[in-house]
């Protein structure tokens, strides 16, 4: 299972781009930043169940990255 990381911050400004913004959207920051929170805690203490990756990056540089962590799997 994949979990792409992002800094809150970047990914609200990124969604607020929209028109319309869906329930979890619209929350405020320290919502997103507690989620990641949860997230980053869980990967860490479970690092072969979530393999991290960085989507603060461009979509194909994200897409590439799951396709080596992919690659890596299936060795």
């Amino acid at each position: 299972m994949f979990y792409l990381d992002l800094d809150p911050k970047l990914g609200l400004a990124r969604t607020r781009k929209r028109i319309s913004l869906d329930r979890i959207e619209a929350e405020d920051i320290a919502f997103h930043t507690k989620i990641r929170e949860g997230y980053l805690a869980i990967q860490e203490k479970n690092p072969d169940h979530f393999r991290l990756l960085n989507a603060a990056q461009t979509p194909e540089a994200v897409f590439n990255q799951a396709i080596e962590l992919i690659k890596l799997l299936l060795r």
